[in-house]
């Protein structure tokens, strides 16, 4: 498959099929050209302007055993 057909398929707003995303995730040397691309896509969409969360989660405590692979507040006893 072809990556610049997926890019500028992605670049026209056309849903990528899966065997063209795994295409773009196995890709090993044009990642520049993917970034590239993103960055195009990213501007189109949301043009110069940029937002932020500010996260205020309350922890009650931070000795936890889940081990959720995402949390930053997780300790062992």
């Amino acid at each position: 498959m072809m990556l610049n057909s997926i890019l500028e398929k992605a670049l026209s707003f056309k849903r990528l099929n899966d065997d063209e995303l795994l295409c773009l995730l196995e890709e090993r040397e044009n990642i520049k050209d993917i970034a590239r691309a993103a960055d195009t896509l990213n501007l189109k969409i949301n043009s110069n302007k940029v937002s932020y969360v500010v996260n205020r989660n309350i922890n009650f405590t931070n000795i936890c055993d889940l081990n959720c692979r995402f949390c930053g507040y997780k300790r062992t006893k």
